[in-house]
């Protein structure tokens, strides 16, 4: 396997950068959440950007922190980051697997290709060596937070499992793609959460009633939201949580929020915005 696979190493930059701080033995300033200490070294964290006030040094991405802590070149960096990253973030892509996955979301989801192949140079859709669908869980400034997975995907549609890679942490981010024409990030605006990274990639597809700027999945209903989307930036939070007593249960306690409007998928037989997805296209 190349140890420097694009999408391996864009994997391992965008963890996330204060839990790199912590493992490289830097500690968190308890008057100042952005910055973190160690001997000789005193960080500013900003997203995925950082600046060493002592040093006057700054660089971006988990690599880059690496390299400046350990003073070291990239290939020991891609060392160290692969011995202290959450067990699941850095699972590499199988290629072999992705026309089966790649099948099953475009034939049996009825999700249109291009946006399918879009993903998946952009390296937020792929498959692992299971052949299960990896949707990449992202936080608002695009860092790397884990992956929500569609295991076995079948024929009929169905799948064996749904569920979250080792590691991944829904409180650090979600599966989230921008609307046509608006801007990548950071996230802010309208947005859209849903059950799934498929819900997702359908309702993008979809001529909604109200257009948001940004579509993410909670991976599962959910009756908080998750810290991350609590910024100012976000204005308005359609929830399209499926139409069933789960999702409406917890729909209706985040309507506690008073940014949150419910925008149920609705139609004869369905109950997610995939089998809304399915209905229009055939």
């Amino acid at each position: 396997m190349n140890r420097y696979h694009p999408h391996r190493l864009r994997r391992l930059r965008d963890l996330p950068l204060d839990t790199v701080a912590a493992a490289l033995g830097y500690r968190r300033d308890p008057r100042d959440r952005n910055r973190w200490k160690k001997t000789g070294s005193v960080l500013g964290i900003d997203g995925t950007r950082f600046y060493d006030h002592l040093l006057q040094q700054g660089g971006g991405g988990a690599i880059d922190l690496v390299m400046h802590a350990h003073r070291c070149p990239f290939p020991q960096a891609v060392d160290v980051l692969e011995r202290i990253a959450p067990p699941g973030t850095v699972d590499p892509p199988d290629g072999h697997r992705w026309d089966a996955v790649r099948d099953y979301l475009c034939r049996t989801r009825s999700i249109d290709r291009d946006l399918v192949d879009r993903c998946h140079d952009e390296g937020i859709v792929n498959a692992d060596r299971r052949g299960n669908a990896v949707f990449a869980m992202r936080g608002p400034d695009g860092g790397y937070a884990g992956a929500e997975l569609v295991g076995f995907c079948s024929a009929s549609g169905k799948t064996a499992f749904r569920g979250l890679a080792r590691g991944s942490g829904r409180k650090r981010g979600s599966f989230w793609i921008p609307c046509p024409t608006r801007p990548r990030q950071p996230i802010g605006g309208t947005v859209l959460v849903v059950e799934s990274a498929i819900d997702a990639l359908s309702a993008w597809l979809l001529p909604l009633p109200r257009k948001p700027d940004f579509i993410l999945s909670t991976a599962g209903a959910t009756a908080a939201l998750p810290p991350w989307l609590r910024d100012d930036r976000v204005r308005t939070i359609l929830c399209g949580y499926d139409a069933d007593p789960t999702g409406d249960r917890c729909a209706r306690a985040l309507e506690a929020d008073p940014r949150v409007v419910r925008m149920r998928p609705e139609g004869t037989g369905v109950k997610d915005w995939n089998d809304l997805l399915r209905a229009a296209v055939f």
